[in-house]
């Protein structure tokens, strides 16, 4: 991958002597960290989105709803939240 954004190292347990390097990137709609195999790119990513990686949950969601970023989830999620809490202060709760 020409610009990873981390990576995993994988030691083992025993010896400590084999070691793993892979490869990962960040999904832009549900903030998972999704391991991409050396010398391969993300195979799904967003136009929308920058740098708009995504894993393969949020790319089947992406074909039937569209750009969903984590950002908007997580302030749809806030709204939520608040416009309950103003409700149970209206009714008394």
């Amino acid at each position: 991958m020409l610009k990873p954004q981390g990576a995993w190292i994988l030691k083992g347990l025993d010896s400590g002597k084999e070691e793993s390097v892979t490869d990962t990137v960040t999904c832009a709609h549900c903030n998972a960290i999704c391991e991409i195999p050396p010398g391969h790119e993300p195979k799904w990513t967003c136009p929308k989105c920058i740098p708009g990686y995504m894993c393969e949950p949020c790319y089947g969601e992406y074909v039937a709803r569209g750009c969903v970023p984590y950002i908007k989830k997580v302030e749809e999620a806030e709204e939520r939240h608040y416009r309950r809490a103003q409700f149970l202060k209206t009714v008394g709760v």
